[in-house]
């Protein structure tokens, strides 16, 4: 019963590849960078709003976050360093609405944090 695809949604993850440098107006290097992640991905997975405190506690208990993905096998390739379109589909530029805040894994479900954030 667990993993029923009517309990599921879509969402769209970009996977973090690595972090480039920024350059001033003259070509030279700021000493500061840009992340850069890969082209987004549709997947479907079961998305829930933690409703206990035995749920909350799941990642710890300094761990603040807003819902949880819950993947059954097979899982996806997911990294707490990638980003997440939960609200919108990622056309156009918008910029993502959640990043990965934990990732938990067990042998047959990998349940994962995530948390709302702003981007301009």
């Amino acid at each position: 019963m667990r993993g029923l695809d009517r309990n599921k949604r879509n969402f769209w993850i970009s996977h973090y590849l690595e972090n480039a440098p920024i350059f001033d107006g003259n070509g030279k290097e700021t000493r500061e960078t840009l992340p850069i992640y890969s082209d987004p991905i549709q997947l479907r997975a079961s998305v829930s709003v933690p409703s206990d405190e035995a749920t909350r506690q799941m990642f710890g208990v300094n761990v603040t976050y807003d819902s949880v993905i819950t993947f059954f096998k097979p899982f996806p390739d997911v990294s707490e360093e990638d980003v997440l379109w939960m609200e919108h589909e990622p056309s156009d530029g918008t910029p993502h609405d959640h990043i990965i805040r934990r990732i938990s894994k067990s042998k047959n479900v990998m349940t994962v944090a995530i948390v709302r954030v702003n981007v301009s």
